[in-house]
């Protein structure tokens, strides 16, 4: 209830205020900092997601090649700046891969 003076609403403004700045400061010193920690973990898992479907994707093509009857296996790894090294494999029958 609001008197003609504005106590009550004053006094209940405060406690809004002060529960606000609780809230705020709560988010910051506890929430934030856990946050940031959980999508440094996304990221880092993320990362090993994304090298693993890449080997799922050579093994794949390598199996192909072998069901495809390919006598020789070429790769080039990408080691960034438009470099990397090529190899060749003659007999890619040899290259360990589940069938």
């Amino acid at each position: 209830m609001v008197t003609r003076d504005g106590s009550i609403a004053g006094a209940a403004q405060e406690k809004r205020s002060a529960k606000i700045a609780e809230y705020e400061r709560f988010i910051g010193d506890r929430l934030a900092p856990d946050l940031r920690t959980a999508e440094e973990a996304k990221a880092k898992v993320q990362a090993s997601i994304a090298t693993w479907d890449g080997l799922v994707t050579n093994v794949r093509g390598v199996q192909e090649q072998r069901a495809a009857g390919q006598e020789e296996l070429r790769t080039l790894v990408d080691l960034g700046a438009q470099a990397g090294p090529a190899t060749h494999f003659p007999k890619p029958a040899g290259l360990p891969t589940a069938a």
